[in-house]
């Protein structure tokens, strides 16, 4: 029993350090709450969070496309238009 105990003292703490390490890439950013409150914001790199304490929120800051579809309209003068669109969005705060 006593060669157990350290074993299993080891096993709980390497669950609780990969739990509590992430990542985060380069064209993200982590908002963190801790006890559902704003701590603090994390940039690209590794980080430590408290694992069941703080909770990670992902933004991601990439340019996004969105292909908004082509529609037909009629003007005043009875001429169809096709009109196309599309709408480029990018996250600049991720705490705001």
């Amino acid at each position: 029993m006593l060669t157990i105990l350290p074993l299993l003292i080891l096993l709980v703490l390497i669950a609780l350090l990969s739990a509590s390490l992430k990542m985060n890439y380069e064209y993200q950013k982590s908002v963190i709450f801790r006890l559902g409150r704003l701590s603090y914001v994390r940039g690209p790199g590794i980080y430590l969070t408290i694992p069941i304490i703080d909770q990670v929120k992902q933004v991601d800051r990439r340019t996004i496309t969105v292909d908004i579809e082509s529609q037909d309209t009629v003007t005043k003068d009875s001429v169809t238009v096709g009109v196309n669109a599309v709408l480029y969005y990018r996250r600049r705060l991720a705490n705001s």
